[in-house]
């Protein structure tokens, strides 16, 4: 069975710094998820929706990106913060 890894960005951010004092580097977030979705098939798209226009967002793309992720724009109304 094919596997498709789509990655809000903006909400995981925003989970991570509301919910966790120290959160993991988004490079092992990365991979976890990699490997979540390999054990339910193969893995045939991954990408990871973003705003590029915000700077921290865009360097966290960019690990996921390093991880096989495909990076996707999505304008955003608001920033994170």
């Amino acid at each position: 069975m094919g596997v498709a890894i789509l990655v809000d960005l903006a909400n995981i951010h925003l989970g991570l710094k509301f919910n966790y004092l120290n959160p993991p580097p988004y490079e092992r977030l990365a991979q976890i998820i990699n490997d979540y979705g390999a054990t339910q098939g193969d893995i045939r798209i991954r990408k990871v929706y973003t705003d590029w226009n915000d700077g921290r967002l865009e360097r966290i793309a960019r690990q996921f990106a390093s991880a096989g992720f495909r990076a996707e724009q999505v304008t955003r109304k608001f920033r994170c913060s």
